[in-house]
């Protein structure tokens, strides 16, 4: 099932704070907010980051 599709709700945004202990987090903050000209992008695209790689790196917490 796809997001925001019948049934499914988007999971909103939570900084987990156990990611600053992680070492590979700040590439995940530099490669979002590196390439942005605006601010609202630069958020957009580390939440979409942030969201995988926690993911990814962590499991669901």
């Amino acid at each position: 099932m796809q997001p925001g599709i019948r049934g499914e709700k988007k999971r909103p945004f939570r900084f987990q704070t156990c990611w600053l202990l992680d070492t590979t987090f700040p590439d995940i903050v530099s490669k979002a907010w590196g390439g942005a000209n605006y601010l609202v992008d630069a958020i957009d695209t580390f939440i979409k980051k942030a969201m995988v790689w926690n993911k990814n790196h962590f499991g669901n917490i």
